[in-house]
């Protein structure tokens, strides 16, 4: 399969949070149901980054592609488009996604977000998986919970069932 080409659109993306954990080596298993969308979706490369210092992004090669068209032209953006090649360049790598659906966490990224050999939480969303340590997932779960009544009356109104 054509590792950077569009990928099936028969493939559905997984729904949920999973925990794992990156191996001291840096190796990710995968949930089984990501690794099925992968192999769906005939994704064998990946672009493995961060772009805030906060979690990891795990893209398909042809979906980070595209984010790094949109980079280059930078536009009104430039200078925030360079600064985010910059970090994203820095701290990413490609992976191929082996035959047990693990990938390799760079290891500078690893040690950057404190997850070598430490429970993530993984979850798809916009495109691309994200992977974050404890302490991250620990302040997103609380921001969440933070006015949930309200957040969910506001989307209500947007028409969410």
């Amino acid at each position: 399969m054509d590792e950077s080409g569009p990928r099936s659109t028969q493939a559905e993306p997984p729904l949920g949070i999973f925990k794992a954990r990156c191996e001291e080596k840096g190796r990710l298993k995968l949930p089984a149901d990501f690794f099925e969308y992968f192999k769906k979706a005939g994704v064998q490369k990946v672009f493995i980054t961060t772009v805030d210092l906060k979690q990891c992004r795990v893209y398909a090669k042809d979906v980070w592609l595209r984010n790094k068209s949109i980079l280059e032209k930078g536009g009104e953006h430039a200078k925030l488009a360079q600064d985010v090649a910059l970090i994203a360049d820095l701290y990413g790598a490609e992976s191929d996604v082996d035959a047990q659906g693990r990938i390799l966490i760079p290891q500078e990224l690893r040690k950057e977000l404190e997850i070598e050999g430490q429970p993530v939480w993984i979850q798809f969303f916009n495109e691309h998986i994200k992977v974050v340590g404890e302490k991250i997932h620990k302040e997103r779960l609380q921001n969440a919970l933070a006015g949930l009544q309200g957040k969910v009356e506001e989307l209500e109104k947007d028409g969410f069932k």
